[in-house]
């Protein structure tokens, strides 16, 4: 394995010699607890995201219907006058919100 220990690409063993840092060796299991750490961490982000975008899609539905309900002029929200808004922020939902 490869790395760059002082603006120089060099062996990673050569590098921990050079640094004075000697490897680590595992013992046995180590390893698989490292892998099996990596896959809950892996799999809690992705349900974190995943709910995020619910959420995401739950807060556009909730604003169309309120936009809806109380009759709200839309026609602020097309893509012209929303490009003279001082938040760009709202660009890439308008088409959800505008067509719901």
């Amino acid at each position: 394995m490869k790395c760059a220990s002082n603006g120089e690409i060099m062996q990673a063993a050569d590098a921990l010699k050079a640094a004075g840092i000697a490897p680590v060796v595992l013992a046995a299991k180590e390893g698989l607890a490292l892998i099996n750490g990596t896959q809950v961490s892996t799999a809690l982000t992705l349900h974190g995201l995943f709910m995020a975008e619910r959420l995401l899609e739950a807060g556009m539905v909730t604003g169309s219907l309120s936009i809806d309900a109380a009759r709200a002029a839309t026609r602020r929200s097309t893509p012209a006058c929303m490009k003279c808004a001082a938040s760009r922020a709202r660009l890439p939902q308008l088409p959800s919100i505008v067509n719901w």
